[in-house]
Order: C-alpha cells, then sequence, then structure tokens
C-alpha cells in the first residue's frame, strides 16, 4: 500500500497490521522455510505479498515454480461472511479494514479469481484477525503455503467465473488464515527470529523495529519493493544474529565421528551425541542443524519446550527436527530434567523422515540421569549414541580449529598465536581448549606467559587446581577422606552429586566411622573433572 494507493487513510490500524503481517511472512519465507529467495511487497498484482516459490517445503503442497499471492485484511466487527469473501475474491471489497471505508487512490486490484483462472500455478492466501463463518472452514489452514481442503468456491463468486469446470480447479489454491491477531503476529515473529535468526534477547525488539520499518519503506515506494533473503540476512547480522546458531559455525572443523553421526540421522532419523567436555557436541550438532534446515527447513523445538511439546509436534502434520541440547542438565543431573529421562526413549520410537531427534548430552550427566537402567534400555540408548572424543580430531584437524579461530585476531595478538601455534597445539588436545586457548591471547595484556596460558586452556589445568586444593590444604586428612569417598562412588557408580551424600553420611555413623564429608561439596561442582583429578592424586601418593 503507497500513500498513493491511500497509505494516509484513516485506517491506520489496518495499514500497522499489513506491514507487521508482511515482516512475518518475509522471516517465515524467506528465513524459516526458505521457500523463496525473495518477496514482493506490494506487488505488480496490487496484492499485498507476492513470492515466486523457488523450493518445495514438505506439507505445504507449493512446487517449485508455484506463485504465491497474499492478501491481508482485518476486519473491524464480525466474521467473514462467504458473500463478504466472495466479494473480496471478486475484487468488488473497497480498499480498507473491512470494506466500510470508501476506496480511494489508482482503480480496484485485480481480482484474485481472475488471476487464478489465467494462472494455474498461482495460489491465493487471505490472512485476517477476525474469525470466518462455518460454510468457509474449508478454506482454513494453519501455516502459510499449506493447502486448503475446498473443493467449492465460496458462494456468489462462481457466477464471476465463465465455465463451471474452473471452480472445480481453484478452490483447493485459495486458503484462509483466520484470527491472526496483531499480538499472534508479533509471538510467532519473535519465535522465528529466535529459533532461526539465533537473535540475542537484548537486541530482538531492535531487530523486529528495523524489519517493520524495511517493509513499511516497501509500501510507502521509498525503496524497490523487493525484499531479498540477502537483506534479511544483513539485517539480522546488524542484530547479533546469524542463519547459525553459533557464529563459530564458520571455524567448523569435522571430528571423525561425523560420518557416522550423519548416517544414524538418516537411518535412523536420531542420534545422541555424547562424551566429556570440551569434546565439540554442540557445534557439531549445531552444524547438523544447519544442514538440515538447508534440506528441507525444519521447524526445530529445544529442550526448554519439554516432552510435552515434542510429544504433540510428533502427531502434528510437519516437519521437525528435535534439538535437544543438555535435556539432563549441562553440568550435572538436574531433577527437574526427570521428564526427559523417563520419557524420552518412548520419543524416539517415534522417530521418523519427517520427525528426526539431535540430542547432545555429557557422557557423565546421562549417565546420572539413570536413563539406561534395563538391557532392552541400554540397547536402545547404544543404537542411538554416539560419543565424541578427544582423539576425533587429528592434528591436521586441530591445526585447522587453531588457524580457524587465530584468523580473528589482529596484530600483536596475532602474531604472538602464530608463533605459538606448535606448541600450543602439542597440548591442547580438544577443541574447547583451542577455542579457550585463543581467548587468552585476545584477552591478555602486556607480557604473555605462554606456559601459563597453554595450561590454564586445559581441562587438565582445572584437574590439577583441585588436585593441589587437596594435598596443599591445611584440612588435608578431611579433603582425602572426601577424595576417597569420591573416588569410591564414581568407581561403582558411574557418577556422583549432592544427593548420594546423605545416604552415605548415614552409612558412616552407622557404622561409628568418623570422617568429616564438608570437602565434597566443594569437589561436587567438578564431578565432570573428577576421573582426571583422582588420576593425579593416585600419582602424588
Amino acid at each position: 500500500m503507497t500513500e498513493e494507493d491511500g497509505g494516509g487513510n484513516p485506517s491506520y490500524v489496518a495499514y500497522e497490521y499489513q506491514i507487521e503481517v508482511s515482516a512475518w511472512i518475509a522471516v517465515d519465507l524467506l528465513l524459516a522455510r526458505r521457500l523463496c529467495d525473495r518477496i514482493e511487497i506490494e506487488a505488480k498484482t496490487k496484492e499485498d505479498v507476492e513470492a515466486d516459490i523457488a523450493h518445495k517445503f514438505p506439507t505445504t503442497g507449493l512446487d517449485a515454480g508455484a506463485l504465491l499471492t497474499i492478501q491481508i485484511k482485518t476486519k473491524s466487527t464480525g466474521a467473514w461472511s462467504s458473500a463478504a469473501f466472495a466479494k473480496v475474491l471478486r475484487g468488488e471489497l473497497p480498499r480498507g479494514d473491512d470494506g466500510t471505508l470508501s476506496a480511494k487512490g489508482p482503480p480496484p486490484r485485480i481480482r484474485p479469481l481472475e488471476m487464478l483462472r489465467n494462472e494455474t500455478q498461482r495460489t491465493y492466501l487471505f490472512i485476517t484477525d477476525a474469525a470466518v463463518d462455518k460454510a468457509l472452514f474449508p478454506f482454513r489452514v494453519e501455516s502459510l503455503g499449506d493447502p486448503s481442503s475446498a473443493t467449492t468456491l465460496p458462494s456468489r463468486s462462481a457466477n464471476a467465473l465463465e465455465e463451471d469446470e474452473d471452480a472445480k480447479t481453484i478452490a483447493p489454491r485459495i486458503s484462509i488464515m483466520e484470527s491472526v491477531s496483531r499480538e499472534l503476529v508479533r509471538f510467532r515473529l519473535e519465535k522465528l527470529l529466535r529459533s532461526h535468526g539465533h537473535i540475542p534477547e537484548q537486541f530482538l525488539a531492535t531487530c523486529i523495529a528495523g524489519l517493520v520499518e524495511e517493509v513499511r519503506n516497501r509500501m510507502l515506494a521509498r525503496t524497490e519493493g523487493v525484499l531479498s533473503r540477502a537483506q534479511l540476512l544483513e539485517l539480522l547480522a546488524k542484530n547479533g544474529g546469524s542463519v547459525h546458531s553459533d557464529r563459530s559455525l564458520d571455524r567448523f572443523v569435522e571430528p571423525k565421528s561425523l560420518a557416522r553421526i550423519e548416517r544414524l540421522l538418516q537411518s535412523q532419523h536420531a542420534v545422541i551425541i555424547t562424551g566429556p567436555s570440551g569434546t565439540g557436541k554442540t557445534m557439531t550438532a549445531d552444524y547438523l542443524e544447519a544442514s538440515l534446515l538447508k534440506e528441507r527447513g525444519y521447524e526445530v523445538i529445544g529442550a526448554e519446550d519439554g516432552p510435552e511439546e515434542v510429544r504433540h509436534a510428533l502427531r502434528s502434520p510437519g516437519v521437525y527436527l528435535f534439538h535437544l541440547k543438555d535435556p539432563f542438565g549441562k553440568t550435572r543431573y538436574l531433577q527437574a530434567a526427570r521428564p526427559w529421562a523417563s520419557e524420552l526413549l518412548k520419543l524416539l520410537n517415534e522417530a521418523g523422515p519427517d520427525k528426526k531427534f539431535l540430542i547432545t548430552t555429557r557422557s557423565d550427566v546421562i549417565h546420572e540421569s539413570k536413563i539406561g537402567t534395563t538391557d532392552l534400555d541400554r540397547k536402545q540408548l547404544e543404537r542411538y549414541s554416539v560419543s565424541l572424543e578427544a582423539t576425533d580430531y587429528s592434528q591436521a584437524a586441530r591445526s585447522r580449529i587453531y588457524d580457524n579461530h587465530v584468523s580473528r585476531l589482529k596484530g600483536g595478538d596475532r602474531q604472538f598465536a602464530v608463533a605459538s601455534r606448535k606448541q600450543a597445539l602439542s597440548q591442547l588436545l580438544r577443541p574447547f581448549e583451542i577455542d579457550r586457548f585463543v581467548l587468552a591471547v585476545e584477552l591478555s595484556e602486556g607480557n604473555r606467559n605462554l606456559d601459563k596460558l597453554i595450561a590454564e586452556s586445559q581441562v587438565d589445568a582445572i584437574a590439577r587446581i583441585v588436585c593441589d586444593q587437596i594435598t596443599d590444604s591445611e584440612e588435608k586428612e578431611k579433603a582425602i577422606a572426601s577424595a576417597a569417598v569420591l573416588w569410591a562412588l564414581i568407581a561403582g557408580n558411574g557418577a556422583a552429586n549432592r544427593e548420594l551424600l546423605r545416604p552415605i553420611r548415614r552409612a558412616l555413623r552407622e557404622r561409628d566411622v568418623k570422617v568429616d564429608l564438608d570437602w565434597l561439596h566443594i569437589f561436587i561442582p567438578w564431578i565432570p573433572l573428577w576421573p582426571k583429578t583422582l588420576l593425579m592424586l593416585s600419582a602424588r601418593g
């Protein structure tokens, strides 16, 4: 809607509604489902949004080469009747929020029915904030591009066609999204920008304001009416976003196990990536998510949505990727994660080509969750699991990771990192350690101690610090006693947590064994590194 088209009319609410809906359409079509490479706002057809579908998306019914025309209208009172919608299709409803305002500007729009009759590849979608009468229910759809189940045209519209046979072929290409309020549009737009644009929360409002302004400029003919994916990605970047959930994906280096992980996703449609801290589980999963989205444009559901949301999506039409990051807890098993521990294996049984599971968890945390308590559970868990270890990265792979990270440094920081490359790579064995080292170089000032920077970047370094706390403590006996208990717990149980301390204390009291276990509360947070710490303690005697 340009100013000449009547943008200055009193229907301000309708005008703003059209802008906001157009912004949501842009993110959905260009980014989330990648149906097209560009959209036209206030296109030459005089409809609100038009898109040439370049890529087929499952469940939409839109093939590559299809033309999608979208008309956006508000209605101030009541639901859309069949007769009123027939007027819209015939192009007889004046421009305005509900046809009550007198038309201004140039002649009426091209009639949707006329376009659908002349172009068999065209599909028409009507988006409104109002409900529709029962007679229009067959035209209702849930998402952009979904096919309707209509087989006949609304009453009083068929007479606009030259042949009755046209009505049967045109009706299925007409759809309606009803009750799409401004609040719902905002909610959906924010969700898409978070999940597909990875916009930081603090920049979300600014990003939406920028997108709305881009749409407004096109509606007011201040700039060309086309909004491309490249322009949208540029806007995301300005607001801290990216098509990748992590900008470090640009520096991703494949672990040896990647091929096996991809095979499981292809054959079993589910994979659980496990392993110790720092071996690249999260980055590998983010890389796979990005690849899957490029292939099919899955809707992503995360662990924060809970098992119930996953179960609902499994029973719904559509293509979903359940990317569950640390569902049992990031650094230790959380009691709040019990629903995942009890439900995950059941949910995995429903995985399929359109419903894929991509899960990451630390080995010690999933063990602590007790998810595989029976032989059958353990076998199912093993079928889906792939462990990423430090050995997944050869010398050449770690060199590439190092060089990729160093490439972002400048000046003296870069010179130091390049000069330190050989020594650093001889000791830094995990991707996380390399990333930590380069960051330490970037943040350090003055004279740098290379050995210290390397040591502080290693997972071993933290274990060494804990070990020193034990052997150098003034309460050495208490610390060693606690360490011995932890050693026994991990050896026999595979994990340890605060909940296990109570029965241990009780059992020791019953046997009149006087051991102060206060140090356990200090060591518990470092459980992921404890096996390495215990080895160091053993070496020290």
